[in-house]
């Protein structure tokens, strides 16, 4: 739900991106990590760790 809403208020436009590869780069996240990121729980945990990363100086 959380992941339509998202997509249909322009998401994939705010990034540049179509919908399809939006859904796509969400989809691909949530194999890799095992973590839902349309799932509050999910996106707040990867959200840490991305943080994590940066202020570390490995993320970008």
């Amino acid at each position: 739900m959380v992941r339509r809403r998202w997509l249909d208020r322009g998401g994939g436009t705010t990034l540049h991106c179509h919908r399809n590869t939006v859904l796509y780069r969400i989809a691909r996240i949530a194999e890799l990590t095992g973590r839902v990121p349309t799932r509050p729980v999910d996106a707040a945990e990867l959200h840490v760790a991305l943080r994590a990363l940066r202020l570390a100086g490995n993320g970008g």
